[in-house]
């Protein structure tokens, strides 16, 4: 029994010595990375009279007659020129895709990104350097279908 109890006792002192050991060890300090903060640079957007188009909106692209447009501006950075117009539309989203999608092929644009749900279709296409994004949603409170066409330039 006193073999036990000594040998219980050297292996307590044991692990003692190895605790206060460890916590003698030079700590190492942990830095945490770096973080540079950036600010994007939000374009502000230059109101455009709605009986207008914006500014290199490019002329007779699909629009949809006799609408109620509800934004209508231009906005730039120093590496970016957008041209927004958005309007309220007579037709359905799956009208409205239909239709875009249509022109957009059949005007030499290059389709390089789709997504669609219930509730929103956009389209975003590429011709000559220039880039177009037609967002339809459909706004249930208001019972409307928004369409937004966006064309963005390179600076």
């Amino acid at each position: 029994m006193n073999k036990k109890i000594l040998t219980l006792i050297v292996l307590l002192l044991a692990l003692g010595g190895v605790i206060l050991w460890y916590t003698k060890l030079p700590k190492k300090e942990v830095k945490a990375p770096e973080v540079k903060e950036t600010t994007l640079e939000q374009p502000l957007p230059k109101p455009v009279e709605h009986s207008k188009l914006p500014e290199k909106f490019i002329a007779g692209f699909l629009l949809e007659e006799n609408v109620t447009v509800t934004d209508n501006y231009n906005s730039e950075t120093d590496k970016i020129f957008q041209a927004t117009r958005q309007y309220v539309s007579k037709k359905s989203l799956a009208e409205n895709y239909k239709l875009f999608e249509n022109y957009l092929n059949s005007n030499s644009w290059k389709i390089v990104s789709r997504a669609q749900n219930e509730q929103y279709r956009i389209l975003s296409a590429e011709k000559d350097g220039t880039m177009v994004t037609v967002s339809m949603t459909a706004n249930a409170l208001e019972k409307q279908n928004i369409v937004d066409i966006t064309f963005t330039y390179a600076k």
